[in-house]
Formats: structure tokens, C-alpha cells, sequence
């Protein structure tokens, strides 16, 4: 009986060992630059409704429309394409799992309403 108890005990602990929970976030940079592909950052979602462009990127807590340096380009005559770039680190400590939205009316961008507006971000999944 002895032998099975401390057999029991043994695989017990060789199985657990190997079990490691981190529960502190302590000294880990959370710093959510974007990826760059040639030059326009991914984002987590992007939508043009009622001439206002949003985007859905990552945040720490501190990230709004100023974090981004803005691409607007005229493809043709009412045709546009517009992509943001991250102009400086969120440096905030917030954990922001859904990310928060950044949004530009088409005046803030000097594209006339109801033109044709296409995003050049690539678009991808958490």
C-alpha cells in the first residue's frame, strides 16, 4: 500500500511540474506598435459610415486619434484611398483586449462627401 501511495504521489508531482501560472504583468512591455507593411499598419477593423472613416487598433489605455499619422490619396477624380500608421507607442499600461476606434469625417480629410473611399491598412483578426 505503501509502495502504490508513493507511486501515486511521485506521478502526481511529475505531472504537475511541468504546471506554470504567470499572474503578474510586472516589467512586461506592453507596447502595441503597429506592423508595418509597406508603410500602412495592420488594424483589427476598419468601416466608412455616413462619410466618417473608423478604424478599430490596439490600445494600452491612451491611444486616440493623435497616435496616427493620416495617408490620404486621390486615386482619381471622387475616388480616395486613406491608411493610418501609428506615429507614436502607447505607452499607457491599460489592457485594452478590444482595442478602441479612431475615427476621421471625410472633411477632416479633405475627401468631398460621397466620394468612393477605399482603406489601405490590412485588415486582420486578434
Amino acid at each position: 500500500m505503501k509502495t502504490i501511495m508513493a507511486a501515486l504521489a511521485l506521478s502526481t508531482t511529475l505531472a504537475l511540474g511541468g504546471c506554470v501560472v504567470i499572474a503578474s504583468d510586472e516589467g512586461l512591455d506592453f507596447d502595441h506598435d503597429i506592423d508595418f507593411d509597406d508603410d500602412i499598419g495592420t488594424v483589427f477593423g476598419a468601416d466608412i459610415v455616413a462619410n466618417v472613416v473608423t478604424f478599430r487598433v490596439t490600445s494600452n489605455g491612451c491611444t486616440d486619434e493623435t497616435y496616427f499619422d493620416i495617408d490620404v490619396d486621390r486615386r482619381s477624380n471622387d475616388k480616395y484611398s486613406v491608411g493610418i500608421m501609428r506615429a507614436k507607442p502607447d505607452r499607457c499600461r491599460a489592457l485594452v483586449s478590444d482595442g478602441v476606434e479612431v475615427s476621421w469625417s471625410y472633411d477632416d480629410l479633405g475627401i468631398p462627401a460621397g466620394a468612393d473611399v477605399r482603406i489601405e491598412n490590412q485588415v486582420r483578426r486578434r
